[in-house]
C-alpha cells in the first residue's frame, strides 16, 4: 500500500463557481484537528474538515445541490493510493476531488476548458434563443452538462479532456479534438431533457459518432472535412 505525504483536495465555490486547491498533510490531521477551508476568491466557505476517533470528516458546501454533505474516510482510507471523488447524494453529481497532488490537478485541467466553452455557450443562448426550437430545454441542457463537468463525469474514452461544444436548433454536438469521436445530445422536448438528468455521466466513444438515449452500433466518426456547422 502506497502512503502520501501529502493530500490535495479541490473544489468549487458554492457562491462564485471558483475552482479551490488545498493542501493537506500528516501534521495537519490529528486527532481534534478542525478547521474551515474558504474560497481563495471571494472568502466564502467551502468546506470543513474535522478529525476525530482516528477518522477525517469533510463537510462540503455543494456547489451542486446547495446543500451540505458530509463524508467520512477512515485515517488509513484517507491516505491510500488513488482519487476519491466526494459524491452529491441528490444528483450523482461530484463537486470535489481529493488525492495527491498530480491527479487532482490534472482532472481539474481537463474539466476546465469544456466548462469554460458551456458557459460561453448558455451566454449566446441567452443572447439569440430564438435559435433554437426550445430555448428553455437548451438551456437546461447546457446545464446540466456543465453540473456533469463539475463533477468530472463528461469525457472522452480516448482520455483526451479536450472537447469542443456547438449548438444546433435541436441538439448539442460534443465532439473529441484528438480522436474525432462525436456525441449527440438531443435538446428538444421535455422528454429527452429528462433522459439527459438521470445521466450520471457521459462519455464520447473513441472514433465514433453516437446519440445520447439512442442504442446503435458502434460506428465511426465522420472525418473532419464535415459540412456539419454550429455555433461555437
Amino acid at each position: 500500500m502506497l502512503i502520501r505525504p501529502e493530500l490535495c483536495l479541490s473544489l468549487r465555490c458554492p457562491y462564485c463557481t471558483q475552482e479551490n486547491f488545498y493542501a493537506l498533510n500528516r501534521f495537519q490531521l490529528k486527532d481534534g484537528f478542525n478547521n474551515t477551508l474558504r474560497c481563495s476568491g471571494c472568502g466564502t466557505p467551502v468546506a470543513a474538515v474535522d478529525v476525530r476517533d482516528s477518522g477525517v470528516i469533510f463537510h462540503v458546501y455543494c456547489l451542486i445541490c446547495g446543500g451540505k454533505h458530509v463524508f467520512y474516510y477512515k485515517s488509513k482510507q484517507v491516505w491510500e493510493k488513488g482519487v476519491k471523488y466526494f459524491t452529491c447524494p441528490e444528483t450523482g453529481l461530484e463537486p470535489g476531488v481529493l488525492g495527491c497532488r498530480e491527479e487532482v490537478i490534472a482532472v481539474a485541467e481537463a474539466n476546465r476548458r469544456l466548462y469554460e466553452e458551456l458557459l460561453e455557450n448558455a451566454e449566446e443562448l441567452a443572447d439569440f434563443g430564438e435559435m433554437f426550437n426550445n430555448p428553455g430545454v437548451m438551456a437546461e441542457a447546457l446545464e446540466r452538462l456543465r453540473h456533469l463537468v463539475e463533477a468530472g463525469r463528461l469525457d472522452c474514452e480516448c482520455g483526451c479532456g479536450d472537447i469542443e461544444v456547438n449548438l444546433f436548433p435541436d441538439h448539442i454536438k460534443l465532439s473529441c479534438f484528438l480522436c474525432g469521436g462525436v456525441l449527440i445530445i438531443k435538446a428538444e422536448t421535455e422528454e429527452e431533457l429528462n433522459r439527459l438528468k438521470k445521466a450520471r455521466s457521459l462519455r464520447i466513444r473513441a472514433g465514433e459518432k453516437r446519440v445520447f438515449g439512442v442504442r446503435s452500433r458502434r460506428k465511426r466518426a465522420p472525418s473532419s472535412g464535415s459540412s456539419e456547422k454550429g455555433n461555437n
